[in-house]
């Protein structure tokens, strides 16, 4: 973030501060320009019913329906304010708002379908309801330039950028209208396709169903599809098999999926933590001399259980809680300075004043990395 930038954000630094519960729910946008480093785009709710947005606006991402490419002060998203927004998430400048009634509202860049609205235009300025999904939608995800969603029925539907199959209807063709995997699902040896959780990679896609087992698809180069073929995208939902002999003795049922941009982490009902795929950056926790990437899930060890993990499809960074402690491993750096940020209890990152905020634990990772730069 630039000097410039940062003066600009210091009355969300100021609000946060003063009460973190003011802050209801924060994205930020990832908005990269070609000639520059990253550009701060910020969509958050408060305690008001209000959404707000401040930032860089490409492809209009901020959703105040202008075609400034900045907005400089902190804007009302009128379209949605006075609704009771439960979840906010975003892609390449592309924004997912849902509501307490099952709606999901999208804006930002079109250019692959990622809005779900069925439409080819390039972008939309302003939030739009996805109104082909017939049952209420109770979750959300967002990819680079694709998305999922989850309905009440425990349906998944999908829509954006499928050049790596991360739709998941066997095609590598973009998707303008939501897809509904589980149709596709129907055809498969499942499990079960009562699915209860979803999450987005960079380019890939997961879900659990409600017997713990977990599904993946799309890019796979790094194994981050549990593929030996890494020379092959993954274009169908396919759980991920338990090769190894502990995994198998340890009843591997996964209770919450995380998707960073090139890996995954894995929570089990035993409160263990898994990682799947790239390693390149640590964020499997592994020495990246030694290991690449990881082709199955590999244990990551804490002195106590974990709670919650999280991870950014835009990241290589892996974040986790655990007795009310905050830690993070893996990188973003593009030189290589902080690979040796690998191993969870060697980073601690916990700030106390934001255990009664409602942010999500990556969304206070982001914040705490803006003020303090680590």
């Amino acid at each position: 973030m630039s000097s410039h930038e940062y003066s600009l954000f210091r009355f969300f630094i100021d609000e946060v501060h003063e009460d973190p519960s003011k802050i209801k729910l924060l994205t930020k946008i990832y908005n990269k320009d070609s000639l520059k480093s990253e550009l701060l785009s910020l969509v958050w709710t408060n305690i008001h019913r209000q959404c707000w947005a401040f930032g860089h606006n490409g492809s209009g991402c901020l959703g105040v329906d202008r075609s400034t490419t900045r907005i400089a002060k902190p804007t009302l998203i009128k379209t949605l304010c006075g609704q009771e927004l439960i979840k906010l998430c975003s892609g390449h400048r592309f924004v997912l708002a849902l509501n307490d009634k099952g709606q999901c509202f999208s804006w930002g860049n079109n250019k692959f379908g990622q809005l779900g609205l069925g439409k080819s235009l390039s972008q939309i300025s302003r939030p739009v309801l996805i109104d082909s999904i017939e049952e209420p939608i109770v979750d959300i995800a967002c990819g680079l330039n694709h998305a999922l969603v989850l309905t009440k029925n425990q349906e998944i539907f999908s829509f954006g950028s499928n050049l790596t199959g991360s739709i998941g209807n066997g095609t590598t063709f973009h998707q303008l209208k939501p897809y509904n995997v589980t149709s596709f699902a129907d055809k498969l040896p499942f499990g079960g396709i009562d699915f209860v959780e979803i999450s987005c990679g960079g380019w890939h896609s997961a879900a659990i169903n409600q017997k713990g087992e977990l599904f993946v698809w799309g890019w796979n180069q790094n194994g981050q599809c549990g593929s030996n073929n890494f020379k092959g995208n993954v274009l169908n939902p396919t759980r991920i098999s338990l090769e190894s002999k502990a995994l198998k003795e340890s009843n591997f049922l996964v209770r919450s999926i995380r998707c960073g941009q090139h890996h995954s982490l894995i929570l089990c009902y035993d409160s263990k933590v898994y990682a799947i795929g790239d390693n390149s950056f640590g964020q499997c926790c592994r020495d990246i001399n030694k290991v690449p990437y990881c082709k199955s899930p590999c244990l990551i060890e804490f002195d106590h259980d974990v709670d919650e993990i999280e991870a950014w499809s835009k990241s290589n960074i892996s974040v986790a809680k655990s007795m009310k402690n905050f830690f993070i491993w893996g990188t973003d750096s593009k030189d290589g300075s902080d690979k040796e940020k690998k191993i969870p209890k060697d980073n601690l990152r916990w700030t106390k004043s934001y255990q009664k905020s409602s942010l999500r634990l990556f969304d206070v990772y982001l914040f705490h990395k803006e003020l303090y730069g680590d």
